[in-house]
């Protein structure tokens, strides 16, 4: 078990940045799930599965958004402003397509079942991440899309 109390999280970046933070979460689930580290790496797997999940239904999003900002006029918002918009649209659509990305790793971390474990931890921390990223970039495209309507309703 970990002697870090959980006091100071660091999950801004979606998934626990800080190696205390990610040992402290994988002690819980073992301790969870009592000794049977077959389940605990179902569990997480499970975990991975609503990212992978929520990176599916951003991909459509960030379509409509890059749509949006292709068809923006000029005249409504700075033309650099929306090459950034829907450069950051593509970004996020990278960032949820390498959340689908899945590593086998080596066949050492499928020896044992705690060696899986945390292989398939390190995988939910990567997807955590990147989809972090790909969230926070679609969010600033979609502000730069809605500016040309916001700019309509203001005097």
């Amino acid at each position: 078990m970990s002697t870090y109390d959980g006091s100071q999280r660091s999950h801004w970046l979606g998934a626990p940045t800080i190696s205390l933070d990610r040992s402290d979460f994988e002690s819980t689930i073992l301790a969870r799930f009592a000794h049977a580290t077959d389940a605990a790496t179902a569990y997480v797997e499970r975990l991975g599965d609503r990212q992978v999940a929520k990176a599916q239904a951003l991909l459509p999003f960030n379509a409509i958004v890059f749509a949006l900002l292709t068809m923006t006029d000029a005249r409504t918002v700075l033309p650099r402003l929306a090459t950034l918009g829907a450069l950051l649209a593509v970004l996020a659509a990278l960032f949820a397509l390498a959340t689908l990305y899945t590593s086998w790793g080596s066949s050492t971390e499928f020896a044992t079942a705690q060696a899986e474990f945390k292989r398939v931890c390190r995988q939910c921390y990567r997807r955590g991440y990147l989809l972090t990223f790909a969230l926070c970039a679609s969010a600033l495209a979609t502000v730069i899309a809605v500016l040309p309507l916001l700019r309509q309703f203001m005097p």
